[in-house]
């Protein structure tokens, strides 16, 4: 049953799936460092994270989920949007590329006939905004978790 069964349908409204995913872990993450809005990559760690939650997503090697997967994850069109930061970015490219892998494994005939572009060849298309950055944390932003509540108590009650 698609997650929309049953669902109230508004007229000329189209429901829409959508995830919130987090990035993988970054270099400051591992150290315990409080990023906030600070750039701060990932890591070996998070890359892996990152491409294992795309082939789940996508269904790589699994025959199971690759059939329910076909309920609209890889549908063409659709933009991946992310927090401009890179970590969110690189996790998001990850993802938009085993969503196109996907998606021409699906649907190896969705290009117009005598076309010779390879369907994977075809990037996701990534809408990277500011509006999706963490919460500033201020002062505390480059501080150890566990100093941060002796370095600035005031910053860490906020």
């Amino acid at each position: 049953r698609g997650a929309m069964e049953g669902a109230r349908r508004v007229p000329g409204w189209t429901p829409v799936d959508f995830l919130i995913l987090r990035h993988g872990q970054t270099t400051w993450n591992a150290r315990g460092i409080i990023q906030g809005q600070a750039d701060a990559p990932l890591d070996d760690v998070g890359r892996a994270q990152a491409r294992a939650l795309a082939e789940f997503l996508a269904g790589d090697g699994d025959a199971n989920l690759s059939a329910r997967r076909k309920s609209g994850l890889t549908r063409p069109g659709l933009p991946v949007v992310t927090s401009d930061l890179s970590r969110a970015v690189d996790t998001a490219r990850v993802l938009a590329d085993a969503l196109v892998r996907a998606r021409a494994r699906d649907d190896p005939t969705r290009l117009d006939p005598g076309d010779d572009r390879d369907p994977s060849d075809e990037p996701e298309q990534i809408v990277a905004t500011n509006k999706l950055r963490e919460r500033h944390v201020g002062r505390l932003q480059g501080l150890a978790r566990l100093d941060a509540k002796a370095a600035d108590p005031e910053a860490w009650r906020a």
